[in-house]
């Protein structure tokens, strides 16, 4: 557990955005065995999503911004999209958090922000709270969802969980701005888009999460 409000605050006259949405990628290959990987073409890749990941990555469309009526009770379309890069060299941007959020860039006609590091999650929260007040999504790579949690300005004495466990794909972070004291409200909001969905959040105590990494480090696993 983790009690927050160390994040850096943005200057007051900016104006900041209403809601932050942040979500981890779609579900992946286990180890070395099926299912496995693929892009979006169908060729076999360890750093793509797994079939369910695709399955998920389509079904975030409808949460997010269906054809027809509104988002679920709670959330609002995104219109803007951000996505880690793991720099030249190392792992393209078609990685898991990009393709994660593909179909809903298609759909809204939005172009996914790339451009920040895994690990440089306080310059991702910079370029958010600086970029206007409209709703912002966020996919990310588990072990370092919490770097971006707490580099949020957030109300004082809230809570978030220490870690992202391992085995959930399912869940939304979600983050309001509080008008009075420009900060933000942590609350979380379950996916249950797939089979196997839970009907919770993560719990703020959480043994077998992963430990959250440095900001020098590069999670290669995503």
């Amino acid at each position: 557990m983790t009690t927050a409000g160390r994040g850096r605050a943005a200057p007051p006259s900016a104006p900041l955005p209403q809601v932050i949405y942040i979500i981890r990628h779609g579900e992946k290959q286990h180890k070395n065995s099926p299912p496995y990987g693929v892009t979006l073409e169908g060729v076999r890749e360890h750093t793509s999503l797994s079939p369910r990941g695709w399955q998920r990555a389509g079904a975030l469309v409808g949460l997010f911004a269906p054809e027809v009526g509104h988002p679920r009770a709670g959330l609002r379309v995104p219109q803007r999209l951000f996505s880690p890069t793991y720099g030249p060299g190392t792992i393209t941007n078609e990685h898991r958090p990009h393709q994660t959020i593909v179909p809903l860039a298609q759909r809204l006609g939005i172009r996914i922000d790339d451009t920040h590091e895994i690990g440089d999650e306080a310059a991702t929260i910079g370029a958010v709270l600086g970029g206007g007040k409209e709703p912002v999504l966020i996919a990310w790579e588990h072990r370092h969802i919490p770097n971006l949690a707490h580099a949020i300005p957030l109300v004082r004495g809230t809570r978030i969980p220490a870690a992202w466990p391992p085995q959930r794909f399912d869940v939304v972070w979600k983050f309001e701005l509080d008008p009075a004291t420009k900060r933000y409200r942590f609350s979380q909001q379950p996916e249950l888009l797939l089979a196997g969905d839970k009907p919770t959040g993560i719990a703020l105590h959480n043994r077998r999460a992963h430990r959250t990494p440095s900001a020098a480090g590069t999670d290669r696993g995503l």
